[in-house]
């Protein structure tokens, strides 16, 4: 078994919930987790790596997981900035546990809004930042995430899915802030039947996943938290576009999943080519969505290996 430990920090006046899986190295990569208000601390037995060549640091973010269940964090304090607040202490906390002389951010789909935010508002924090599923606006990614799966639907014959897929003709402009739990969860159960989201090989075999992790409990089967609690997230995120955010002042990565049209890979490609920054680079990872770190490990593990090498020069 890989060692690895987890722990409570005070951060922002909250208990947060870490997982460190520790190497002798001086770059630390901290991951920020999708959602809004979607743990994926279960996965990082998986994506972790043997020969991996910096310390990996994961939390649940305020309002998520076992973050939400030690604190019981109410609705109103779970904001964007106080989101980006927490991340500062994490960044700071990281650096003086493991005397890291570079920190690289990893922001998966929600996380990668947090962190190019971060950015934005921290910009001399950070060595580098890479982005997995990284959503640039939300109306075109969605946009053009429902053209798609319109297309192969209606090419499917599959009369109850054309059915529900026509109910929501100018998706997404028809999300508003009192529909938008409802019109999310009617689309994305069309996309990920016919493999356009979620887990790529089903969900079946992501609990499967979820339940061989090291520090899963049977107990965390009961401890969801309700989508309302990140709310205000939610409506965040759903006016989001960071599409005209484009000179950096550090290196930026993307990394996409060749078949990811939950938030579409082809929206990144279009940014990517707008971007300036001291170093730049777009990886397309091929048999894989939107859940690339875990449907293709192993090319997930080579590119992030890569990029750690690539900013440390080692």
């Amino acid at each position: 078994m890989d060692i690895f430990f987890e722990e409570y920090v005070k951060i922002n006046n909250i208990e947060q919930y870490f997982i460190h899986y520790p190497k002798k190295s001086n770059v630390s990569l901290i991951f920020l987790h999708g959602g809004p208000g979607d743990s994926e601390r279960y996965f990082l037995y998986k994506m972790h790596s043997k020969s991996q060549n910096y310390n990996l640091i994961y939390y649940d973010q305020r309002g998520t997981g076992k973050t939400q269940s030690k604190n019981k964090s109410l609705e109103k304090d779970i904001t964007a900035e106080n989101l980006l607040l927490d991340l500062k202490e994490t960044i700071n906390y990281v650096k003086l546990k493991y005397n890291s002389k570079y920190i690289i951010l990893l922001g998966h789909s929600w996380g990668s809004v947090l962190g190019i935010e971060f950015i934005k508002k921290f910009p001399n924090l950070i060595s580098a930042y890479i982005g997995m599923g990284q959503i640039i606006s939300f109306q075109k990614g969605e946009k053009a995430g429902f053209d798609h799966c319109y297309d192969i639907v209606q090419k499917s014959n599959n009369k109850k899915y054309i059915e529900k897929i026509n109910k929501l003709k100018n998706y997404p402009y028809i999300i508003n802030k009192d529909n938008v739990f409802n019109i999310f969860k009617n689309f994305r159960e069309i996309q990920i039947k016919y493999k356009l989201a979620g887990y790529y090989e089903g969900n079946d075999k992501l609990s499967k996943i979820i339940k061989q992790s090291p520090i899963y409990s049977i107990k965390d089967a009961f401890n969801f938290q309700p989508l309302n609690l990140n709310k205000n997230l939610i409506h965040y995120l759903i006016n989001y576009d960071t599409s005209k955010f484009s000179n950096f002042n550090i290196p930026i990565f993307f990394i996409c999943g060749a078949n990811d049209w939950q938030v579409p890979t082809v929206i990144v490609k279009e940014y990517y080519q707008t971007i300036k920054a001291p170093d730049k680079d777009l990886f397309i990872t091929e048999n894989a969505g939107h859940l690339l770190n875990i449907e293709n490990t192993k090319d997930y593990n080579i590119i992030v290996e890569g990029i750690c090498s690539r900013i440390s020069g080692e």
